[in-house]
């Protein structure tokens, strides 16, 4: 049965990350998607060989804006990265490489799965040109996302009952991975103490958690300028 719902392959497939995890740090520290690969080209692990025929075989201005949109978040907000999200993907819809992408690869998923070949995707993406596939898009106003405000993570209904109860949820009935589940769940955990929050304290409000979470950053950021 794990066979059929492909969970032997993903715990496969996360092992094998596991055990390239320096190689994948020594290689991905870069902010551009060439110098990664470049990277790559220079390790002899026949892993970083078949990472970069994969890379080479994808669309460049697609890895550029994945590899941007995981930079820019890590110092967002939830509701940050969904506008940001939702810019991006009206943007990039008119760009010639994404209509090439859905006829030769999303239409074409066991050829692109099994031996994957660039289908003519643009050699050459411009710095500039990457940055205004972030720009605001005039249709993005148009679109409520329902972001509630001083919300962590996305709840269904919760935060309509207790917008002020500081909450991380996780949909149970859709990630089917249950290892990835208790990792988030352990770093979650793990980060909170780190600030001297107390996960188990119901009676906590987002204003309080963020407070003192603010007040360590200070801190902390004062004690590395010294």
């Amino acid at each position: 049965m794990k066979e059929q719902t492909g969970q032997l392959k993903e715990l496969d497939h996360a092992k094998s990350l596991l055990k390239h995890q320096r190689l994948i740090d020594r290689c991905f520290l870069h902010d551009n998607v060439e110098q990664i690969m470049e990277a790559l080209r220079k390790e002899k692990d026949p892993f970083a060989r078949r990472v970069l025929e994969r890379m080479e075989a994808n669309s460049k201005t697609a890895m550029q804006v994945a590899l941007k949109m995981i930079r820019k978040a890590i110092n967002m907000d939830y509701g940050q990265v969904l506008k940001m999200e939702l810019n991006v993907a009206l943007n990039i819809i008119n760009d010639k490489d994404f209509e090439l992408g859905v006829k030769e690869v999303l239409m074409k998923p066991s050829v692109s799965f099994t031996s994957p070949k660039n289908p003519g995707f643009s050699k050459k993406v411009s710095n500039d040109y990457i940055e205004t596939l972030f720009s605001e898009n005039p249709l993005a106003k148009k679109i409520d996302l329902e972001i509630v405000e001083n919300c962590l993570l996305p709840t269904r209904h919760f935060y309509k009952n207790f917008s002020d109860s500081l909450r991380v949820y996780l949909n149970e009935l859709v990630s089917y991975q249950p290892k990835v589940r208790e990792t988030i769940d352990y770093e979650i955990l793990k980060l909170l103490r780190e600030y001297g929050i107390d996960y188990r304290n119901k009676t906590l409000k987002i204003p309080e958690a963020r407070k003192q979470i603010y007040e360590v950053a200070v801190k902390a950021k004062i004690f590395e300028e010294e």
